[in-house]
């Protein structure tokens, strides 16, 4: 993922802010995880019992070693198949477990101290835009809310949580 700075300046006209926007390839992101995320739920529900994510290179082939978007991945179809992480504690525990736990480099995909560009990807942020659009479009499947997901962005932005400040 590709991490452009769109907050710089409030000032700016709309149409050179959505270009910026554009540009990052985010609204293209979040589309890419969320149909991957339907088909895997689609086969699990279709009786298929193990469902292997490989690399992310579908997404973006100079990541195939990483394995960020498998884990958005996962964590989605999670969302999309199991009511209980639709609710603000089962989602408590679907981050904890999927993100904190599993080893997530949050520090370095945040990039707080601007030391090194190439480590930035906002994954997390990524995953939290999707469940968003989830949230949007089915808001009656969830016991969370948009502040609950706002609350979560906020808490990575302003690292105040030492949850996720590790690498």
């Amino acid at each position: 993922l590709i991490f452009v700075d769109i907050s710089t300046s409030v000032s700016v006209p709309d149409d050179k802010w959505l270009s910026t926007l554009e540009s990052t390839r985010w609204l293209e992101y979040i589309r890419s995880c969320l149909k991957k995320a339907a088909e895997v739920a689609c086969l699990l529900r279709g009786g298929h019992l193990t469902v292997a994510l490989q690399d992310c290179a579908v997404f973006d082939p100079s990541e195939a070693e990483d394995r960020d978007m498998s884990c958005v991945v996962s964590s989605l179809v999670q969302v999309m198949c199991d009511p209980h992480c639709r609710t603000q504690y089962g989602f408590q525990g679907l981050v904890q477990k999927e993100w904190v736990m599993a080893g997530h480099r949050f520090h370095s995909r945040m990039n707080y101290h601007r030391d090194n560009d190439k480590e930035e990807a906002p994954v997390f942020l990524l995953f939290l835009d999707c469940v968003w659009q989830l949230l949007s479009q089915f808001p009656s499947h969830f016991q969370l809310t948009g502040d609950f997901l706002l609350a979560l962005h906020d808490s990575i932005q302003l690292p105040l949580f030492t949850s996720f400040m590790a690498n």
